[in-house]
């Protein structure tokens, strides 16, 4: 019997290194006799990178003193082959860099992303891979474009800092671009299908987990919207209805109008680095696992896909989560909570390790009654 133990991470938790750890630690000693493939994932937040490097031939990681996404000093890390520089807005702009209490999301950018995508231009990369999840920020990248030399004015000419409450102020642009961003490939690696605002836009999906409040979704929501007008206007590209334009807080959209960047879902580059396919053609049972399990697992998210291919595949598939959320019944799919109720969830993030070893045990002894 031939397991494959591929998860994300349960954010704010147990990384997929640790949810491999013991998951196939515990189903190596109980099922002595199958072979248990441990390939931890991402969908492109945070630990992403820690997933790929392996799978990158002659990789270095490059540390780059930056700010997180309330402009506070730290440092941060991105991926080169060499080549292509691979970085995660989570790295520097991440939600779970933030302690709870001290969210704003209204004075939060992403200039910290854009320090670590200049330091790779400047040392030379012509193609940028940025992974778009797990972001604190629903900027609209004017974070990064300060960090690439872009200037933001009001309706007086004032300029604007590079934060979420200047979106509806927008009025002016200074975009002359130095010469060596025009030769630089963007890449969005996105892990959503929303689009940049709206009903399921970045701020009234994304807004409330990054801790706006009902009066900052309308300011956001409005924000976005002047600013995907504007972008038009200046650009003539209509960036409201991509598909995926909505990725770290409206980053994906506003880089397709301003650089032209390519928007494809993470899951695709991360299932071809990682060779999935290879493992999935002869695994009986995959088990894969996120912090929250619910009908967003299925637009864009990793577990969702994982599942979209069990089933393509006719192999059985088993979730482990910390808080299942999900209405429906999935065919072939067994779903594990970690949180034996919904207000046990701060209970179940507090003992994470000793539950998914738990599920664990659950799952081989429910394996061993079918052999």
């Amino acid at each position: 019997m031939h397991i494959l133990v591929c998860p994300d991470s349960f954010k704010g938790s147990l990384s997929a290194q640790i949810f491999c750890e013991i998951v196939g630690g515990v189903m190596k000693t109980e099922l002595p006799d199958a072979l248990i493939t441990l390939l931890p994932l991402a969908d492109g937040g945070e630990g992403t990178l820690d997933c790929l490097a392996p799978f990158l031939t002659m990789h270095q990681w490059m540390q780059v003193n930056t700010l997180n996404a309330l402009y506070k000093p730290i440092k941060a890390s991105y991926l080169t082959d060499g080549k292509t520089a691979y970085i995660e807005m989570a790295a520097a702009s991440g939600l779970t860099l933030i302690p709870q209490a001290g969210r704003d999301i209204m004075h939060s950018g992403s200039l910290g992303t854009g320090l670590l995508v200049t330091d790779a231009i400047q040392r030379g990369h012509k193609q940028i891979i940025l992974f778009a999840g797990g972001t604190a920020t629903v900027d609209g990248r004017i974070g990064i474009a300060a960090a690439l030399g872009y200037k933001y004015y009001d309706v007086q000419g004032y300029g604007l800092p590079s934060i979420a409450a200047s979106l509806p102020l927008i009025a002016h642009w200074d975009c002359e671009m130095p010469e060596v961003f025009a030769q630089v490939a963007f890449t969005l690696c996105v892990d959503v299908t929303n689009k940049i605002c709206g009903e399921s836009g970045a701020a009234a999906v994304y807004g409330p987990q990054k801790g706006a409040t009902e009066g900052d979704l309308i300011l956001l929501d409005n924000g976005l919207k002047h600013y995907a007008t504007f972008i038009r206007e200046k650009t003539d590209r209509d960036i409201f209805e991509i598909p995926g334009g909505g990725a770290g807080g409206g980053v994906a959209a506003s880089l397709y109008g301003l650089l032209n960047a390519n928007i494809i879902p993470a899951t695709d580059l991360i299932f071809e680095l990682t060779h999935l396919q290879d493992h999935l053609t002869t695994a009986n049972l995959v088990i894969t696992g996120e912090g929250k399990f619910d009908e967003q697992s299925f637009q864009g998210k990793l577990t969702g896909r994982i599942i979209e291919k069990c089933t393509g595949a006719g192999i059985d598939c088993i979730v482990i989560t910390g808080i299942n959320n999900h209405p429906d019944t999935i065919k072939h799919c067994k779903v594990y909570s970690l949180a034996r109720h919904g207000a046990e969830e701060s209970v179940a993030i507090q003992h994470a390790e000793e539950r998914l070893q738990d599920a664990a045990l659950a799952i081989c002894r429910e394996i061993k009654k079918d052999i």
